[in-house]
């Protein structure tokens, strides 16, 4: 839960800081025409009736957790995901497979071939209840998507009130040689100078405050895991349409190593249906709970 509430704190100021880029003299090292460029493209890229993706995965947690996966969706009135691949976890290689379509207010799911189930509204809102009552989630999802992050042990106002120039620091980004018609930016976010920044610390400091937070010697794990780490997002921008073709994201360090490789078509056109064989998700939580009955 802690590390939980690490990552919450970390997007909560990536999110904060990442809008200040669209001021003119934020430009992160870039000349302003290809700063105009990358920040266009981006903006033009959330534009669309229907986003078709695909992407390879993988991932090396200190050499002893590692997977590969392929997937490829839909996101337009619903959103689709298909993945297939392997994880390995304590040496022992398993395969994952996952298909997903959320459509409306119902989420329908096939995990390992187990056939399809559907989780109603009603559905999910009971899933985080019980989630809430278990301590599994350390906020509120509903507060949170209205701006609330008292339920994080954040303070909205505070962290508005924060300098952003002083985590920009920890943000750089360069045009590389351009692949034929694609230019090529990467963004690199430095995770230890970052989670170094006052803003940074008093965000875990505000986490700290509410229950379950980080002690300060959870915080100095969480620092020294972050010694050295980056994320960094290459993207590939298609000189023809001014739209993102490709984005890679790579998180390193610490013997950690991610990485998730996208590709994207857009307004293709395509329907999403909701899988006519699934069954109620009630059905499958009062399976297990009568196979755990039985243990």
């Amino acid at each position: 839960m802690k590390h939980v509430r690490f990552l919450l704190v970390l997007v909560a100021l990536l999110a904060f800081t990442v809008p200040v880029f669209a001021q003119d003299s934020m430009t992160l090292g870039l000349s302003e025409e290809d700063f105009n460029l990358w920040t266009a493209a981006n903006a033009a890229s959330t534009s669309f009736d229907t986003l078709t993706y695909a992407f390879e995965a993988s991932f090396n947690i200190e050499g002893e957790d590692a997977g590969s996966l392929t997937g490829e969706g839909v996101i337009g009135e619903g959103f689709t995901l298909s993945v297939t691949g392997e994880l390995t976890a304590e040496g022992e290689t398993i395969p994952a497979a996952l298909d997903v379509v959320a459509l409306g207010e119902s989420v329908f799911f096939n995990l390992g071939g187990m056939g399809w189930y559907e989780v109603t509204g009603e559905d999910a809102e009971m899933l985080m209840g019980m989630a809430g009552d278990m301590g599994g989630v350390p906020f509120d999802p509903s507060a949170l998507a209205e701006g609330d992050l008292s339920g994080m042990g954040m303070d909205a106002d505070a962290l508005a009130g924060m300098d952003p120039s002083e985590l920009l620091a920890a943000f750089s980004a360069e045009r590389l040689a351009d692949e034929g018609e694609l230019a090529h930016f990467a963004l690199t976010i430095d995770l230890e100078a970052l989670a170094s920044t006052e803003a940074f610390q008093a965000g875990l400091e505000m986490g700290a405050e509410s229950s379950g937070g980080m002690s300060s010697s959870d915080v100095e794990d969480m620092m020294a895991a972050l010694a050295g780490a980056t994320i960094t997002v290459d993207q590939f921008i298609n000189s023809g349409s001014g739209l993102v073709d490709r984005t890679v994201l790579t998180i390193a360090g610490s013997g950690t190593e991610i990485v998730f490789d996208l590709t994207f078509a857009y307004n293709e056109q395509v329907s999403i249906e909701a899988p006519s064989d699934a069954q109620p998700f009630q059905e499958l939580m009062q399976m297990l709970m009568g196979g755990m009955g039985s243990m």
